[in-house]
């Protein structure tokens, strides 16, 4: 839970997407986002939580440019089992 408190913090500030890519089940919105000149994805931290509810609903409205994230912990090895 430490993460997403350490998140919550910076809310409204300036982020780039790679920052997150070792966070894990976490949902993270990022609004005004835009290709930065290092080809990253950057904008403002607008959501983060465990579940999306109406205060990220409100993000996602006609011509917003928004970034959503969410990396499940359950795909990082890279191994993907098939039931047959």
């Amino acid at each position: 839970m430490s993460n997403i408190n350490a998140l919550r913090c910076m809310l409204g500030q300036k982020v780039k997407k790679s920052q997150f890519k070792d966070i894990f089940d976490i949902r993270i919105i990022i609004t005004d986002a835009h290709k930065a000149s290092d080809g990253d994805t950057e904008g403002i931290l607008s959501f983060v939580g465990t579940e999306l509810n109406s205060e990220s609903e409100k993000l996602f409205k006609p011509g917003a440019s928004i970034c959503p994230i969410y990396n499940e912990k359950e795909y990082v090895g890279g191994d993907i089992m098939y039931d047959e």
